[in-house]
């Protein structure tokens, strides 16, 4: 028989860690493709072997996104020819997803025409066989029931350890796995001297105003090895996520998995103090948070916050800023005391939460509230107008008695007197042309990073700040004289 006229197979190879790349699993895998191929007259494409190493089947990640998913496209797209086959050692190698989930890719592909193949027991799964024996689906079934439990058992053992790892993590290092400035040695986290000091040198380069291009330059320049990848050099990303690492004061952030579907999310746990060595002091590591040196830098932090570097946590008053890693995945807004300082209880609050709630109340503020009133028509009246409020407020100093009802009289003026000078006509002009761009990014019904940093923008220009209540979602926003201009009642959700 011609090359041509014979069957084509395609070896399927997987398994779930990385640790069994070393081991023989992957020979073994393809040492029983060839042997089936030869046995039965196939022609095994090697050129296109479909590989998923160190990807699990347990939640469907090969067949959503992986090599396995490869292979079904070609199999929708009819690349993959009616008669073809697919070599696997198992049919737990396919998939150990929901025996529903399963079951379904199997189908699929034996209702496409393709052959599958499981080389352990011999099994051939097609239309035709599985018309003739219905009792192979029920085995199959099976397999996969067993599967998805033995994933399952697993799982939940891989969580009992890592639980019991947290409770000795006082005692004893968690992890192997560390920044590049520690090491573990029999069991405890030692500092690499040469290491930290480099560590403290990035920081301070930092304070004392280099940029992250500026610093990275510096340590190229310098022939400064780059010991997490020493091949590579120091670039200005390496450079920034030096300098957003909590783990430099010494805390050890946990984190659990949260699956949804076939997604999974890391979710904050909880924080261990010390656990590694404390390079930097709090204090000095939020003050390099804050500290923007360029126009870049703000703009890469509004990319997905609205309220960057305005937004700042009613309880305690520091800056918020934004986490991706929690809440299931979600952007979420965290104060920075309560993550760096450790003096602030305040939570994680879901960023889309807040926004959903502040959104609409910021453009009821705009379209109803003081900046649409009438305002002096030409610059001669509107100094007309100063010079009588002025005058009203030294005539009230000076000649009114100390009366609730003067006080609260002055109090009007002053605010009114602040307004005046500090939006004249062309500024509160200005201000209003602004919160109509505001208006028109929170009316768009797709909201990407180029509008949020528009948004982002435009709200710096009319408030100073805005205080967010992270366990209620209840904001304040202030004017530029410090004066609160709206309230967004809270009601988290």
């Amino acid at each position: 028989m011609q090359v041509s006229e014979r069957p084509i197979a395609y070896s399927y190879l997987r398994f779930s860690t990385g640790a069994q790349a070393s081991g023989d699993s992957l020979v073994r895998q393809s040492s029983l493709a060839a042997s089936y191929a030869t046995k039965h007259d196939l022609w095994l494409d090697e050129s296109v072997t479909f590989k998923d190493l160190g990807v699990s089947g347990f939640r469907g990640k090969n067949a959503h996104r992986g090599a396995l998913a490869a292979f079904l496209r070609l199999v929708q797209q009819d690349k993959i020819k009616p008669g073809s086959y697919l070599l696997i050692e198992s049919l737990d190698r396919l998939s150990r997803d929901h025996v529903l989930r399963a079951q379904a890719i199997l189908t699929e592909l034996v209702l496409a025409g393709v052959n599958v193949v499981s080389l352990i027991d011999q099994r051939l799964y097609s239309a035709e066989t599985l018309s003739s024996d219905p009792i192979g689906l029920i085995y199959a079934l099976l397999v996969f029931v067993r599967a998805n439990e033995e994933s399952k058992t697993k799982s939940l053992r891989a969580r009992q350890n890592w639980v019991r790892k947290r409770e000795t993590v006082a005692t004893k290092a968690i992890s192997r796995k560390t920044p590049f400035w520690v090491t573990v040695q029999d069991g405890v986290v030692q500092p690499i001297p040469e290491r930290c000091s480099l560590v403290r040198r990035v920081f301070a380069m930092y304070r004392n105003g280099l940029t992250s291009c500026e610093i990275a330059a510096t340590l190229n320049a310098a022939s400064q090895i780059r010991w997490s990848v020493p091949e590579q050099q120091w670039t200005t990303a390496a450079i920034s996520r030096l300098l957003s690492n909590r783990r430099t004061t010494g805390l050890l952030p946990l984190y659990t998995l949260s699956f949804k579907g076939r997604a999974a999310a890391r979710v904050p746990h909880s924080a261990v103090k010390d656990y590694y060595p404390a390079l930097i002091k709090p204090k000095a590591f939020l003050q390099a948070q804050i500290f923007i040196p360029d126009g870049k830098t703000r703009s890469a932090r509004a990319r997905y916050n609205s309220l960057a570097l305005i937004g700042h946590c009613s309880e305690c008053g520091h800056p918020l800023r934004l986490v991706t890693l929690s809440l299931d995945g979600q952007h979420a807004l965290a104060c920075q005391a309560s993550r760096i300082l450790y003096n602030c209880s305040a939570p994680e609050l879901s960023y889309t939460a807040l926004m959903k709630q502040v959104r609409p109340a910021l453009r009821e503020w705009i379209t109803s509230d003081y900046l649409w009133q009438t305002q002096p028509a030409n610059r001669a009246s509107f100094r007309n107008m100063v010079k009588l409020l002025d005058d009203d407020r030294t005539t009230l100093q000076t000649s009114c008695a100390d009366t609730p009802m003067c006080n609260e009289r002055l109090l009007q003026l002053e605010s009114t007197l602040e307004d005046a000078l500090t939006y004249p006509i062309r500024g509160r002009k200005h201000v209003i042309e602004t919160a109509s761009s505001v208006c028109k990014y929170i009316d768009a019904i797709a909201v990407v990073p180029s509008q949020t940093i528009a948004i982002n923008k435009l709200l710096r220009q009319i408030f100073s700040k805005v205080t967010v209540d992270l366990r209620t979602t209840a904001c304040n926003f202030y004017d530029m004289h410090g004066h609160v201009a709206f309230t967004v009642n809270g009601s988290r959700l």
